[in-house]
């Protein structure tokens, strides 16, 4: 059964990931870094045998910082306000423009849907899969995860949290940009999420290793670690309505 929620509590500002404090730099220079990164890689066969395995320890070194820097807070908050648009908006179809909408809130710095490219390379650092979709296959695989949302096998299966994981983990093996795959795939989750009623799914900094876990998994073990984040979200919820009951009626007593 749906969840209902208010809409004020449906896209909390941490919706995605919950990270701790660190120094934080805007997505166009993260994304200048990633760009040296991949230059550096490419120039890797002209590098002497002896220093190579070194310089791809510490590229990957680099992408995994890179990856825990806390995004931009504007950028991240305009997302996040489209996600819960998106949600209230139940008849609008969802398509492949609206994947690169996502991607592009978080990274307006890219250009605009028109001029929006794929990433061009296989990433070194896979948090997620081992194996991701290759870049000339990327546009197609992205098309076939929207078509298999839009077509007749999720109205058979009639059960929204599976549906949303399915679109997320399916993303996911696509892996369609260089920067913040993930993220889009949770944003694009939590609109089918929210759609059909429910809280949005939020994978807490705690989980992480966890939730990196469950995709290399399986489906099915993904689909059970969103229903428990909906189910504590929802546990939170109520817990602070009931402390607010609980200090209302101490003032009144």
């Amino acid at each position: 059964m749906a969840h209902s929620v208010q809409s004020q509590n449906q896209v909390p500002s941490a919706a995605q990931d919950n990270s701790d404090a660190q120094p934080s730099i805007t997505n166009q220079e993260q994304s200048e870094v990633h760009r040296l990164v991949r230059e550096i890689r490419a120039a890797l066969p002209k590098l002497p045998s002896e220093i190579v395995a070194e310089v791809t320890n510490l590229l990957a070194t680099v992408e995994g910082h890179l990856d825990a820097i806390p995004p931009n807070p504007v950028a991240t908050a305009e997302a996040l306000a489209l996600v819960r648009d998106l949600g209230e908006k139940k008849r609008a179809p969802i398509s492949v423009d609206t994947v690169k909408k996502i991607y592009l809130t978080l990274h307006p710095e890219e250009g605009d849907l028109k001029n929006l490219k794929y990433r061009k390379d296989i990433p070194q650092h896979r948090l997620y899969f081992h194996e991701y979709a290759p870049p000339d296959k990327i546009a197609y695989k992205v098309r076939q995860v929207v078509d298999w949302l839009n077509g007749p096998e999720p109205k058979k299966i009639k059960h929204a949290i599976r549906i949303a994981a399915r679109v997320h983990y399916d993303l996911l093996r696509v892996f369609p940009f260089a920067n913040d795959s993930g993220k889009v795939a949770r944003m694009l989750m939590n609109v089918i999420l929210l759609r059909s009623g429910h809280p949005p799914a939020i994978i807490h900094s705690t989980e992480r290793q966890r939730y990196y876990e469950a995709l290399k998994s399986s489906l099915p073990t993904l689909i059970q670690m969103i229903t428990e984040s909906i189910n504590n979200g929802l546990a939170s919820i109520e817990k602070r309505l009931d402390e607010h009951e609980t200090r209302v009626r101490s003032f009144g007593a």
